[in-house]
């Protein structure tokens, strides 16, 4: 199998891929006949700077199913709370070996609820400023004026706000930097990084931040406005005056830059976009109301993935992934797949039947969904069905016994307002009915608790994935539920012991043997050569600018048709034409 890809200077960026399989295809209905195959084709991008929209999908070679045996494109996000456009390149051909995870341990002893993004192409936990390198973790800069990740952070047991404060909240790749949105500090406000200078200060406490269409975008963790100002990255030193827009929405969890649209996913379960171009009088509209989805609860939208041309948010109590296709300016949502797990029912919502879906993430032809309550990772198909039982990390949980639900909400209703619950050590999953029983003996919460199989065990407390990332290596998720601080009796004792949760919340990664995935840097000038070559019986090899990576292709037989422009990453913003092809294009 050869690909030769060559990228071209000129006024608009040229890819020359050149494909040469041999495999066996049908020609007859009897008899099959060994072929050269080989496909050139060229991509031009109208421009080479960053225009908000992705780069999608160069080629993908399906089998007789529709199913990708081999895939080229580029991924939408390095993780599930901003999804803008970047250039992480990705190769993934279907292996004969199995997909594995491993546990990598925990970057600090207050991580809990960690969130992870490739910055200067290593993963990296944010909450506690950890890289992975050399195979452990490792703390790094914390001067926030280069290229560090945080400046002085308490460690004090004070609460969320404490604990994040000075953090950076998230990492966008643009052009050949980074940009970071930093959480305020006692000494300096939210703030955008931009090659180690502040773009932007935002006079308030940040929810989440984004660059796409030339602007910086962000929304205040106070919720119902979007703000945004122009930055264009070549020529501005700093961002420009502050617009804002109203929407009688929640705090944003997410933000997406997708099909000339920012969208948004709030605390209230509402969907809301609006155009980039903010026409005159252009006002953020809603794009979607999860009181429509059954049972009519609105809970809340916590992560947005595009997957081939749709835009799906995951949400919670339900558990539902939804959808988003554009098809000539028509909007429709629907179910994506399957319920992952059960539903709370419409006469109680808030159960311990109750399931989130807090982060998403494309990989290797694959949705990736990590799923509370029992720190799950499912792996979807492009139509919703599951194609492999999901990862459990923790090996101690019991699907039929559901944790006690994590909520500072119902932990409160539990001990105020009723202190002396229960009476019978039973349970069918309603929180509600466990309330109920209330005051009928001086068994606690938490001994009844403990007698019903050790719910506040570190392996059945519940778990959430609060974050996925990709990066060269495989996907990397992190586990866990809490917010990060340390353990303090009146608060925890009833939940937790200080041993359970010095060890709670864990990162991990998932190997996908045949995968390479890296950072790309936009030639400005010079030509830049990217190989795909396989022998008949070795492993496809692929040369990437200075790096060689060697995949194994599980059934090259397989190999039916070739689908330009088209997949897993969406579709090809640029314009792609096929000079010669022996592949037959897929119907």
């Amino acid at each position: 199998m050869r690909l030769r890809t060559t990228f071209v200077p000129h006024t608009a960026l040229a890819f020359m891929c050149l494909v040469m399989i041999g495999c066996s295809v049908p020609v007859g209905p009897d008899r099959e006949q060994t072929l050269p195959m080989a496909i050139s084709l060229e991509w031009s991008l109208p421009a080479q700077r960053d225009n908000g929209e992705p780069l999608g999908t160069l080629f993908r070679l399906e089998d007789n199913n529709g199913e990708p045996v081999c895939e080229v494109g580029f991924n939408w996000s390095f993780s599930s709370r901003v999804i803008g456009p970047n250039r992480m390149l990705q190769l993934w051909c279907r292996s004969r070996l199995e997909v594995r995870s491993e546990d990598l341990g925990i970057p600090d002893e207050v991580s809990r609820r960690m969130s992870l993004a490739l910055f200067q192409d290593r993963i990296t936990e944010l909450t506690t400023n950890h890289q992975w390198r050399n195979g452990q973790w490792q703390q790094i800069s914390t001067d926030t004026t280069t290229d560090g990740l945080r400046g002085s952070v308490s460690r004090r047991a004070a609460g969320a706000a404490a604990s994040y404060s000075g953090l950076t909240q998230s990492v966008q790749q643009i052009g050949d930097a980074e940009m970071r949105f930093v959480y305020w500090t006692e000494h300096h406000p939210s703030r955008a990084i931009y090659k180690g200078r502040t773009v932007l200060e935002i006079p308030a406490d940040l929810a989440a931040g984004m660059f796409a269409f030339d602007r910086i975008w962000i929304s205040p963790i106070s919720g119902g406005e979007l703000w945004h100002c122009r930055f264009r990255p070549d020529e501005d030193e700093s961002c420009g005056s502050i617009e804002k827009l109203a929407y009688p929405g929640g705090s944003a969890y997410a933000l997406a830059a997708w099909q000339d649209h920012v969208w948004i996913a709030d605390s209230h379960g509402k969907i809301w976009s609006i155009r980039s171009n903010l026409a005159e009088g252009e006002a953020i509209e809603l794009a979607f109301d999860s009181s429509k989805l059954e049972p009519a609860f609105p809970g809340e939208f916590y992560a947005f993935a595009v997957f081939g041309d749709s835009l799906l948010a995951g949400h919670y109590p339900t558990g539902q992934i939804v959808g988003l296709n554009r098809s000539n300016s028509a909007i429709s949502w629907q179910p994506f797949g399957p319920i992952l797990g059960q539903r709370s029912s419409s006469r109680n919502p808030l159960t311990t039947s109750e399931i989130e879906v807090q982060a998403l993430l494309v990989h290797a032809g694959r949705l990736w969904a990590g799923v509370y309550p029992w720190g799950e990772l499912y792996t979807l198909s492009a139509d919703g069905t599951p194609v492999q039982k999901p990862f459990r990390f923790f090996r101690g949980a019991r699907s039929n016994v559901p944790p006690f639900p994590f909520s500072d909400r119902l932990l409160r209703a539990a001990f105020t307002i009723h202190p002396g619950a229960t009476g019978r050590c039973s349970y069918d999953g309603s929180f509600t009915e466990f309330l109920e029983w209330g005051g009928r003996n001086e068994i606690s919460v938490h001994k009844c608790l403990d007698r019903l199989g050790g719910y506040i065990s570190k392996t059945d407390w519940g778990q959430r994935v609060p974050s996925l990332t990709l990066g060269a290596t495989g996907l990397f998720a992190a586990t866990g539920n809490r917010m990060n601080h340390s353990w303090l009796a009146s608060r925890d004792r009833n939940i937790i012991t200080p041993s359970q949760l010095k060890d709670y919340g864990r990162i991990w990664r998932i190997d996908v043997p045949g995968t390479y995935a890296r950072h790309f840097s936009w030639p400005k000038r010079g030509v830049y050569p990217v190989s795909m070559e396989q022998s008949e019986e070795g492993p496809i090899r692929m040369k990437l600018l200075d790096g060689v990576v060697d995949l194994p292709l599980k059934d090259p037989a397989s190999i039916r048709c070739i689908r330009i422009g088209r997949g897993s990453f969406g579709t090809a913003p640029g314009l792609i034409k096929v000079s010669s092809s022996s592949i037959p294009a897929c119907a």
